[in-house]
């Protein structure tokens, strides 16, 4: 699979990028062992494996892995509703799913009738199906998914795409979670010593291969998002963010506590971290949320079929997508406003530091003062809506409701159950950011309160000179004129003047 995702590819810096790419054409070259403490003797150091790690990172004999869903989110604002509406019709209308898939039109017409109408409402929708054909660009990754609307507050809609891939995708992707790979050693020259030792740094194999996984997860979300923006508003994709999104794995294996796997379950992003959770009830269940530590940063929730009793469902899958889908989407909305919250705050801080420097500078930037402003008034008008319509309570209870209460794995670190840590947390990041906002806003409109007082004191110091020198060249005219039609002279025309002013 080529990865085209921007996300991927600019995961490294430029200079990280050459050094890559220098370390593979320099790792094909044949040299002979050298000591030296030279360029040449890095180079072949350099291009070695290391023999640091020598641990599989394939998969165990007892173990499957098999990823089922990747549900994603987007955050829309009431006024991009009509936009909405429309371009769901077309869509469902576009990639009409199998008779199997039930699709209802009028379900868009209620669910947008009912947000538009009612201002205290909190409601959820099932909007419709889509299915991709076979051997397009987008059906290689994905087969069909499911649309869902939840209303998180009376100005704010979060869509929730519940993603199924293809079976090439899926097939490609489990070539990938049971291979094996080796250490990267990427070499570190300087331009200042060239021709001196070169540096080196080495990856470890749960390292690359969790960053394999990760860019096949950020390439179907790329592919998703990039189809369904020809006619849905999507915030996240059109700002380059990736969405929040849960991924649903079935794993089967019966004991995850030996050491010998532990490097596996690294390397495919499902780590015994100490920001694992299972569940109260159902053991079998865990959640993994490494939030803000990578570029895909999924909760990833996996469900081990080993101790999975049986049910009347068409098969195990179907059962443990259909257990999921509940806390899933009470979980996204939260994720997504927590991705929305993020985003400002970077933005802010951004904001900040160009507008120090459009203060500081000797020529102040009043044009990038108001355009700072005005930036500032547009992109946080949502984050004002949340921070008063946010209810953390009525979010909480709605997650213990849909019946996954996460305790943490490691209790003596973390006590918090999961639905307290994500809520309360995206409390803080929203509160926090609207307080730097206003904050900067404040600032801002300080500066330009000062800069008027400034420009209106200019303006008054010119009016009065130019007053000044227009009467004085009124006078020059009048004494100018009174010379040229009088035979008096330049004296007795002062004498005049003088008599009249008196």
């Amino acid at each position: 699979m080529k990865i085209t995702n921007p996300y991927s590819k600019n995961r490294f810096s430029r200079i990280d990028k050459f050094q890559r790419y220098l370390t593979g054409k320099l790792s094909l070259l044949k040299l002979k062992e050298r000591n030296n403490h030279d360029f040449l003797s890095s180079i072949y150091w350099g291009t070695r494996e290391t023999g640091i790690s020598s641990d599989s990172v394939s998969i165990p004999d007892d173990t499957q892995v098999e990823l089922l869903t990747v549900t994603v989110a987007e955050l829309i604002s009431v006024e991009e509703l009509a936009d909405m509406k429309d371009g769901m019709k077309k869509l469902i209308s576009l990639y009409r799913p199998s008779p199997f898939y039930f699709n209802d039109p009028n379900q868009i017409d209620e669910f947008y009738n009912k947000v538009t109408t009612d201002i205290h409402g909190r409601r959820w929708s099932l909007l419709g199906n889509i299915k991709f054909k076979e051997n397009t660009d987008i059906g290689d990754y994905i087969e069909h998914v499911q649309i869902q609307a939840s209303q998180v507050s009376s100005s704010i809609i979060v869509l929730i795409f519940q993603i199924h891939p293809s079976k090439i995708y899926l097939s490609e992707f489990d070539n990938v979670i049971k291979k094996n790979v080796q250490e990267e050693r990427i070499l570190r020259p300087k331009l200042k010593g060239l021709f001196k030792f070169w540096g080196s740094t080495t990856e470890f194999p749960e390292t690359v291969k969790n960053r394999i996984v990760e860019d096949h997860i950020l390439e179907l979300k790329w592919k998703f998002f990039s189809e369904i923006s020809k006619y849905l508003p999507t915030f996240f994709h059109e700002n380059e963010l990736v969405s929040p999104s849960v991924l649903l794995y079935k794993i089967k294996q019966e004991d995850r506590s030996e050491d010998s796997s532990n490097l596996f379950w690294d390397s495919i992003g499902l780590p015994q971290s100490v920001l694992s959770y299972k569940n109260y009830v159902h053991d079998q269940w865990n959640l993994i949320a490494e939030l803000d530590r990578s570029l895909d940063d999924s909760i990833k929730i996996t469900c081990n079929s080993e101790n999975n009793p049986e049910s009347e469902f068409s098969s195990i899958e179907s059962q443990i997508i259909y257990e999921g889908d509940y806390f899933i989407r009470e979980l996204l909305p939260v994720l997504a406003i927590r991705k929305y919250t993020l985003f400002i705050s970077e933005q802010i801080a951004n904001f900040r530091i160009s507008t120090f420097k459009s203060i500081s500078n000797k020529k102040v930037n009043y044009k990038n003062i108001i355009y700072l402003r005005s930036t500032i008034e547009r992109k946080g008008y949502m984050l004002n809506r949340i921070k008063d319509e946010f209810n953390p309570d009525s979010l909480k209870r709605r997650l213990i409701r849909s019946s996954f209460e996460w305790a943490p794995t490691n209790t003596e670190i973390i006590s918090t159950p999961f639905h307290e840590f994500i809520v309360n947390n995206t409390l803080y990041l929203i509160n926090e950011t609207f307080k730097h906002s206003e904050s900067l806003v404040k600032t801002l409109d300080s500066t330009v309160e000062i800069l008027t007082l400034q420009t209106n004191f200019s303006i008054q110091r010119k009016t009065v000179m130019l007053t000044i020198v227009t009467i004085i060249l009124a006078i020059v005219a009048i004494y100018l004129t009174y010379y040229q039609i009088s035979e008096n002279t330049p004296t007795d025309l002062l004498n005049f003047i003088k008599e009249q002013l008196i």
